[in-house]
């Protein structure tokens, strides 16, 4: 049972589930001295606040609570304001804390992607490089004679698998690197919208569309499909392993027309035009994949103009 006490309220005996509630008043006033102690009655607890005090007037097995009376009726508020929702929770003091976590989350999962990009990327080269010193050492023997063609096709047919599997982990890696990109994109969004003095001092774009998702590459956004971004797809990972399988694919073409019986300018001519369809049969692939995921992506912040 509560009990008015002056300005505020006192706690005087009461029950709680059935169980004589603990008398303490005169502690609750020595603790709460700039106001009055409330002793509220919650199922099987005892939770104590006290009025216009930061400090809890209880402690132990007992719930604290803050609370501050009514100026109109004297009365404890018995519930607490709702945080804003929707575009004006970012004013929560707790939004900036989530913000960055996420980042961190985000900065986190496309080191891994990259990391992994270049592991593969590596282990392929390592493959490539044991296969060019094995077949080193069957030229050098000569004592397989006629089988030397047939162990070098098989070996380049084993790279040129390996390079069309690292292609695709690759690009899939890259896919998924951008995905993180324009999520960081809509966080520096945030960011701006905090405090939008800092947009200046930014160096990455803090707009989600794809043009500006990828101008964390170097494209300048708009130029998604210049001569520039081509050329500078070849110094990719990708672009790289591309290369790479477009030498093997037209030396085993080569190796395999030659074990039939053809001359050497012969085998060669058929090896550089199946070098140069292998590559230009990955290039669509490969762009074919960025045009699919610049058509799924959802932009929420796209960039309205230049001076956005």
């Amino acid at each position: 049972m509560l009990r008015g006490a002056g300005a505020g309220w006192a706690p005087t005996t009461g029950r709680v589930d059935g169980r004589p509630a603990r008398r303490d008043t005169g502690r609750a006033h020595e603790q709460c001295r700039a106001g009055a102690a409330v002793r509220v009655l919650h199922p099987g607890l005892m939770m104590l606040a006290c009025a216009g005090s930061s400090q809890p007037a209880a402690r132990g097995n007992s719930v604290d609570m803050l609370a501050r009376p009514d100026p109109a009726s004297g009365q404890p508020p018995t519930e607490r304001p709702e945080p804003p929702s929707g575009p004006d929770g970012l004013s929560d003091p707790r939004a900036l804390t989530i913000l960055t976590t996420e980042h961190l989350g985000l900065q986190t999962a496309r080191s891994l992607v990259y990391n992994e990009a270049f592991a593969r990327s590596g282990m392929f080269l390592t493959f490539v490089s044991a296969t060019l010193v094995a077949l080193g050492f069957v030229a050098q023997g000569g004592a397989l004679g006629p089988a030397v063609p047939l162990i070098a096709g098989v070996l380049l047919a084993v790279d040129l698998f390996l390079g069309v599997a690292t292609l695709g982990r690759v690009v899939a890696a890259t896919t998924e690197e951008i995905a993180a990109l324009q999520g960081m994109a809509r966080l520096r969004h945030a960011y701006v919208e905090l405090v939008p003095g800092v947009a200046p001092y930014l160096s990455t774009a803090h707009h989600d569309d794809f043009a500006s998702v990828i101008s964390a590459y170097g494209s300048r956004p708009g130029g998604v499909r210049s001569a520039q971004s081509a050329v500078h797809g070849l110094t990719t990972a990708g672009g790289m392993v591309s290369v790479i399988d477009a030498v093997i694919a037209g030396a085993l073409v080569g190796v395999v027309v030659m074990g039939l019986g053809a001359e050497l300018t012969v085998s060669a001519l058929f090896g550089l035009g199946a070098g140069v369809l292998t590559m230009g049969m990955l290039v669509v692939a490969t762009v074919r994949v960025f045009a699919a995921q610049e058509r799924t992506l959802e932009a929420r912040f796209p960039r309205n103009g230049p001076a956005d």
